[in-house]
């Protein structure tokens, strides 16, 4: 993926990245889509300066609390395929108890799944069917989404310095390295294949032990 997403200009990279973020949380089909991932792949590329680590940032809390608004309003507008799936898999009184317990916790609960991958994607709808009010779910979220954000950045910026130092290791030991690892996977499947061997020996004169007691 770091490769894909390096060879796009940094205008397209921060739309692609905005669209996909606003969508997962915005629309059903956010549940199949990779947001996490993809955000510690961009703050990896900060660390290589493919993009400003600052900007990616910004696009990222903004636009994921941007898709947390666009998933409030269709919650509160109409019920959806995804709403009708999960009151259908939690049954009418759990989710009754449920909309219950996220109207007097609703600061708690937004935060938290803010940064928790399909939850992000259904508690908008949920906090728009319990009532709570949109500038409070505004405000929450909005927090949140910094939170995240900036965490992952942090996250893939870290990851993306220890990739660094495995490639520039990698490129240095070379063939030798991979010729040491191949004969290390040999004699390890090798010694591996003759326990089995053994084992499976041991346990047939086992069982022919056995038969000849009882004969």
């Amino acid at each position: 993926m770091i490769e894909f997403m390096t060879g796009l200009p940094g205008p397209l990279l921060h739309l692609a990245l905005a669209a996909l973020l606003i969508a997962e949380s915005g629309l059903a089909i956010g549940v199949f889509l990779p947001a996490a991932t993809t955000v510690l792949t961009v703050g990896a590329l900060a660390r290589f300066d493919v993009v400003p680590v600052v900007t990616i940032a910004a696009t990222v809390a903004l636009s994921s609390a941007v898709g947390s608004q666009v998933g409030y309003l269709r919650g509160r507008a109409r019920q959806g395929p995804l709403w009708r799936a999960t009151t259908r898999r939690l049954g009418s009184t759990r989710t009754s108890a449920l909309l219950n317990g996220l109207e007097r916790r609703a600061a708690m609960t937004l935060a938290v799944c803010q940064c928790l991958g399909v939850l992000r994607t259904v508690a908008p709808r949920l906090a728009a069917q319990a009532g709570v009010p949109r500038l409070r779910h505004a405000v929450i979220t909005a927090a949140a989404a910094a939170v995240w954000a900036c965490t992952l950045i942090t996250l893939g910026w870290t990851a993306g310095d220890a990739y660094h130092r495995t490639e520039l290791a990698v490129s240095m030991a070379g063939l030798p390295a991979l010729c040491i690892a191949g004969i290390l996977l040999i004699i390890t499947v090798a010694v591996r294949n003759r326990l089995r061997t053994k084992r499976d020996r041991a346990g047939r004169e086992e069982i022919d032990g056995d038969r000849a007691v009882n004969l």
